[in-house]
């Protein structure tokens, strides 16, 4: 079972976050107003200060991840005994929820596969790129604008006919089945993965039977699974119809950010430990320094600043009949 595996695997590869002052890091510095690494290398936090008429954060003040490269997000799949098998990776990240969750087979930042951490080869990404180094699979995908300034992952799902072994316990295979009831449960399956299954063709999930039929989840709600049946099954002409309401939703917002130093940052207090909102605004967030432990990286220590939230943030998908269509 998924959950007992990376219950395991936390105990194992429980790590350690503590809070340091700029002073302190050995690898990050402010230069010209934003956070950066000394090799120039991973990110950079930067302010901006959003013109964005009728939105809520309209003339608020905050910072962002600057991370101009693109990463990988991918999955490697199989035909196995009772349809797909997946190799799923226990990733461990410090900013986690009880740290190790399930991430893709391959889940890196450029610099990271490129290895400019100093540390060991990413696994398994010889499988989604060429003789050359580029990566040649999947579509890009938009990173939480909230807190990430224009970025994007290439997210891919490639099926493969054999095997590989793991070769290591941060990685294994489990079937669909499985797959779906984790998708089920809190905290296990991270949302690098969510992007990755979302985006792609749900076959991968149930391929020996059509969708929205078994699910326990729905026992008792008869009406809502046939309606999602009949929605998925409506294909291609009910995606051109989210696709035109976004487009327009896209061509009603104008946004445009002006970049702002960190020591400057309207409303805000930057220090040694961090920086710091000087009064709560829409805008709910902080950074702080951290030095990070964590066993079975590629690398397994270094320090970075991290954006944290004070609250608990909520995203809810509402369903509704319209005209006997669920939207």
């Amino acid at each position: 079972m998924i959950s007992k595996w990376i219950g395991d695997r936390r105990r194992e590869l429980e790590g350690r976050c503590r809070p340091i002052d700029l002073a302190a890091s050995h690898e990050w510095r402010l230069v010209n107003g934003r956070l950066e690494h000394c090799d120039g290398a991973f990110f950079s936090v930067c302010g901006v200060t959003a013109d964005a008429p009728g939105q809520v954060f309209h003339q608020a003040s905050f910072p962002l991840i600057d991370q101009p490269e693109i990463g990988l997000l991918a999955f490697l799949v199989t035909d196995g005994d009772n349809g797909k098998d997946w190799l799923l990776q226990a990733k461990s990240e410090p900013g986690a929820v009880h740290w190790v969750q399930i991430g893709p087979t391959v889940q890196a930042t450029e610099s990271n596969y490129l290895r400019r951490h100093g540390g060991a080869a990413t696994r398994f990404l010889d499988y989604f790129m060429d003789d050359v180094g580029n990566i040649t699979c999947g579509e890009l995908q938009s990173e939480q604008g909230t807190r990430f300034l224009n970025k994007y992952n290439r997210n891919a799902i490639v099926e493969i006919k054999h095997r590989p072994a793991p070769e290591h316990d941060n990685w294994n295979w489990h079937t669909a089945d499985e797959v779906r009831t984790a998708l089920a449960q809190d905290f296990l399956v991270n949302t690098d993965s969510r992007s990755v299954i979302a985006t792609h063709s749900w076959r991968f999930l149930r391929a020996r039977e059509a969708l929205f039929t078994g699910e326990t989840r729905l026992n008792g709600h008869e009406n809502l699974r046939r309606a999602l049946a009949e929605s998925h099954a409506e294909g291609a002409a009910g995606t051109q119809r989210v696709l035109a309401g976004l487009e327009e939703a896209r061509k009603s917002v104008q946004i445009r950010l002006e970049p702002c130093p960190l020591h400057a940052l309207p409303g805000w207090r930057l220090t040694d430990s961090g920086l710091a909102m000087v009064e709560r605004t829409a805008y709910d967030g902080f950074v702080r320094y951290h030095a990070i432990e964590a066993p079975q990286r590629e690398r397994e220590r270094w320090d970075q600043p991290c954006i944290g939230a004070d609250q608990d943030q909520s995203c809810a998908l509402i369903i509704a009949d319209i005209e006997a269509s669920p939207r």
